[in-house]
């Protein structure tokens, strides 16, 4: 939707094109670009999150790693596992449903 309906200017277009650029800088994996990477789709629904927790970004053993993306406002924790140790980062299915829940709510208002 437009923020501000009397400028010119589409601003909520323009700050989702900017998730998107960010995103792609961000969340790429390999080939794939980063909007369509799980961190990149949860960051371009739902923004910057307010706190990522990586209780385990000092280990030396990068597999199996998690991290946690919290929206305070939201009331919403999103965690992304690496269980292979390659940077792969998947949401967890109960955080996808949470995604997804979150996204109807802002549909709403």
């Amino acid at each position: 939707t437009d923020v501000v309906a009397g400028t010119p200017e589409h601003e909520g277009l323009r700050d989702y094109f900017e998730r998107l650029r960010a995103a792609n800088a961000r969340f790429r994996e390999e080939s794939t670009p980063g909007w369509l990477t799980d961190r990149g789709r949860a960051f371009l629904a739902l923004g910057e999150p307010d706190e990522i927790l990586d209780p385990n970004a000092a280990d030396q053993q990068p597999r199996g790693r998690v991290q946690v993306w919290r929206y305070l406002g939201a009331r919403l924790a999103l965690q992304f596992g690496d269980a292979t140790g390659f940077g792969r980062w998947r949401l967890a299915p109960e955080s996808a449903a949470e995604v997804e829940a979150a996204l109807r709510r802002q549909m709403v208002r």
